[in-house]
């Protein structure tokens, strides 16, 4: 038993304390086959410190025969009374019982179920039955997906939980959608078309019944070019200018002012 290296069990390290030194040397009772009174000889044992002082008084005014009918079962009710009291194992039930995974990611909500559970095993006993309190206490959008899918064991409830935790992470990570890029419903895309429709056959009529305006002239782009050696003036073609020609028909004997084509 030694060679195992049970843990000793002194009193300290609060209430809680004294679940773990009970499964740890439960774990080693099954591996070595320990019989009934092996277990009591090996946890009375394992009792030291301010524990096993307690202990030796407590047996002290008692029978003898008493102590060597003592079964495993019988003296881990008589240590949890002493360092497990009632009203704290009543106050772990509530917040068991409360427990909910609020802001918590999935892993650190089974971590804190499977803590509090020990302290209600009349409460999830079974398997339905624990995987149900899981479930409900998920976050309410975790916990749609999931209700619909049937029974679930628990270790499916847990795994199915934080598949879909994964699938919103990366869900959240994508970009950003605009509300002007998101389609709206189509009773309201047709209401809006037939205004705009309305809306456009008003402003054609509108603009049917305006008079008609003048056409704008066309404006003339300027365009540079290099002055004439004669005249100093940019045109193109020949020079007329000192040969009694007119610059618009280009016909001699008058002058543009006077040219009665224009």
């Amino acid at each position: 038993f030694r060679k195992m290296s049970p843990p000793a069990f002194t009193g300290e390290g609060g209430p809680l304390s004294v679940g773990d030194w009970f499964l740890r040397l439960e774990r080693i009772f099954r591996l070595m086959a320990c019989t009934e009174a092996q277990k009591v000889v090996c946890g009375e044992y394992m009792l030291e410190g301010e524990a096993g002082q307690w202990w030796e008084d407590y047996w002290r005014l008692k029978p003898v025969d008493k102590r060597d009918a003592l079964t495993w079962a019988q003296l881990k009710v008589i240590i949890t009374e002493k360092y497990y009291p009632r009203h704290f194992r009543d106050q772990m039930e509530r917040e068991f019982m409360s427990l909910s995974q609020g802001n918590r990611i999935v892993a650190e909500y089974e971590r804190e179920f499977s803590r509090l559970s020990a302290f209600a095993r009349h409460l999830v006993d079974t398997e339905e039955k624990k995987a149900t309190r899981f479930l409900y206490g998920l976050k309410r959008d975790l916990l749609m997906l999931i209700v619909g899918h049937g029974y679930l064991t628990y270790a499916e409830t847990i795994e199915r939980a934080q598949r879909l935790e994964v699938c919103q992470q990366m869900g959240s990570q994508s970009l950003p959608v605009r509300p002007a890029d998101i389609a709206q419903p189509s009773n309201n895309a047709g209401k809006r078309k037939w205004n705009d429709d309305r809306k456009g056959k008003g402003k054609k009529n509108r603009q049917d019944n305006r008079p008609p305006q003048a056409a704008q002239p066309i404006q003339q782009v300027q365009v540079d070019r290099p002055p004439c050696a004669t005249c100093g003036k940019g045109h193109r073609g020949e020079c007329l200018a000192g040969k009694n020609i007119c610059f618009r028909c280009k016909r001699p004997g008058h002058m543009a002012q006077n040219c009665l084509e224009h």
